[in-house]
């Protein structure tokens, strides 16, 4: 992969009638281009008894206990045989904001964003040579107005709208997984979201409280109609809650965490029996905390718990093959050896529970498996 980017902003303070501006605008360019080549396998390897065999196709494996081994290695060589996949992408933006202070209480936002996006990839698969490419346009913006009646306490409310055009995922050249080939004539999926939310500053300013509820809509979402057919008919939503806690309860006892409450369905599809559909590998419920205390000027023991409740896999909408939610811990121990160098250990995962950190969309049990206990020990200098 080979990246280049530039972002140039300007920011200007002024007045316009006794109200306050602060404008930010600027341009952004990203040229990237990424090549990706196949391995090659042999027909045929050797094992541990020097029998010559066929290279297997597929493996079987302990889950919970996975041989990495299987008796003999494959010497993988690149595949010159065929094209690499070779992706190319351009992206030139322009963007102004303007934050306007009309009171010390009470400010407005506005902003715009226009983006040119173009795209072009080529390789080959068991079909042949192929080529897609696509050049498209988008503008989106954002409002919000922030209110505070006293000091402490914030009030606001914020919309915004945003884009995701055909072949975002880089990596993938299927359109099941975000590629460009086959829909590289779509336009750009929209999404407008809309938030309300509220700020507290507590324990002398030293402990913030936030909650905010939200909601996301995308009215036009990619789906597979026909074989080798993609059209923009879906309507998906993202809902939910979310409260945080973040500072000091006390000088030496401090906390930071959250919980979310997420609920993402399938409004509508070409598919009816995907209606009213949760999406896959996303979770109702998150929580985490960390709450750490100072026992004297140079030790801080901490602790930290989450939780997650299950989640379900599938491709456009979840399925009835699932993994179970968890809850996992974590300690950690910091000690300020001297000014500049401070002495950190944590210990992640401390009561060894398996869990599952997700699940394929097409629906097989088991993904990834995380592991068991582990321990760090780091040493951080600071000049």
């Amino acid at each position: 992969t080979e990246y280049y980017a530039n972002i140039t902003s300007l920011t200007a303070r002024f007045d316009t009638g006794g109200i306050e501006h602060v404008l930010l605008t600027g341009v952004e360019y990203a040229d990237e281009e990424i090549t990706n080549l196949r391995y090659a396998f042999p027909a045929t390897v050797e094992d541990d008894h020097g029998n010559i065999i066929s290279t297997p196709g597929s493996f079987t494996r302990d889950l919970f206990d996975p041989d990495p081994v299987l008796g003999y290695t494959i010497p993988a060589v690149v595949d010159t045989s065929r094209a690499p996949t070779l992706t190319k992408v351009k992206s030139l933006s322009a963007f102004l904001l303007d934050t306007i202070k009309f009171s010390p209480r009470f400010e407005v936002l506005l902003g715009g964003r226009y983006d040119s996006f173009d795209i072009a990839t080529s390789g080959q698969n068991n079909s042949g040579l192929y080529s897609a490419d696509a050049e498209v346009d988008f503008f989106n913006w954002q409002a919000s107005a922030l209110y505070k009646p006293v000091e402490e306490m914030t009030f606001y409310a914020s919309f915004a709208t945003s884009s995701n055009p055909s072949g975002e995922q880089l990596d993938a050249t299927s359109p099941t997984y975000g590629g460009l080939v086959g829909i590289q004539d779509l336009e750009p999926e929209r999404n407008k979201s809309y938030e309300i939310g509220a700020k507290w500053e507590v324990a002398g300013g030293h402990l913030l409280l936030t909650a905010a509820a939200f909601r996301i809509d995308k009215t036009n979402a990619r789906e597979q109609t026909a074989p080798n057919t993609y059209e923009l008919v879906g309507k998906l939503r993202s809902e939910g809650f979310e409260l945080g806690v973040n500072g000091n309860i006390t000088p030496r006892w401090s906390v930071f965490g959250g919980y979310s409450y997420l609920d993402a369905r399938v409004r509508n599809s070409a598919d009816p029996l995907l209606d009213g559909a949760r999406f896959a590998n996303v979770p109702k419920h998150n929580l985490s905390l960390l709450t750490s205390y100072a026992l004297t000027d140079k030790l801080t023991l901490g602790a930290q718990a989450y939780y997650r409740s299950r989640i379900y896999g599938g491709s456009t909408g979840a399925g009835t093959a699932s993994v179970p939610g968890y809850w996992k811990f974590d300690a950690v121990a910091r000690y300020q050896l001297t000014k500049n160098i401070q002495l950190r250990g944590n210990v992640l995962n401390a009561f060894d529970k398996r869990y599952y950190d997700a699940i394929y969309r097409s629906g097989t049990p088991f993904s990834y498996v995380a592991p068991g206990r582990s321990a760090t020990l780091s040493v951080e200098v600071t000049f």
